[in-house]
């Protein structure tokens, strides 16, 4: 889960660290707020290269891995 997590938002984290546990928040309230959040929280070399419906299943196994 970390490391989808880190190849989402290309940003290199370590398990259980506070800064996972922030990325995983602000992840976890970009679920819930519009799409734009979510999609502004992933990597943006990929920015329009994807499916927003991918990327909340992703994010949502991604987080659910790292619990």
């Amino acid at each position: 889960g970390v490391i989808l997590l880190q190849i989402i938002t290309c940003k290199v984290v370590a398990a259980g660290s506070s800064e996972m546990g922030s990325l995983k928040l602000k992840l976890e309230n970009g679920l819930r707020d519009e799409p734009s959040v979510l999609s502004s929280l992933a990597d943006p070399s990929v920015e329009g290269s994807y499916a927003y419906e991918s990327l909340r299943t992703t994010v949502e196994f991604a987080i659910n891995l790292s619990l």
